[in-house]
């Protein structure tokens, strides 16, 4: 599961931004993943919960954000966006 990889060092840059801003708590992060990252994010959620217990993102809500899959013909460049993934 290398979802709580990708949590624990995202869990590194918040708290070192936190520190740097003098904020006490995390109220909410705001992640895009998108189709081809390779992550599931009901894992990524899960990870998430997990990891802030105990720290000043404990009370944090994640938000992820799937951005729509764009797929462009080189031939001719017509472009379909796909968002069923």
């Amino acid at each position: 599961m290398h979802e709580l990889s990708l949590v624990a060092t995202l869990f590194e840059t918040l708290l070192d931004l936190a520190k740097t801003n003098n904020a006490r708590r995390i109220t909410g992060v705001k992640i895009q993943i998108g189709a081809l990252a390779g992550v599931v994010p009901e894992l990524l959620e899960t990870a998430f919960d997990i990891y802030k217990k105990g720290t000043i993102a404990e009370d944090a809500v994640l938000t992820i954000v799937k951005p729509p899959f764009t797929i462009r013909c080189r031939a001719c460049g017509s472009e379909t966006v796909r968002t069923d993934f």
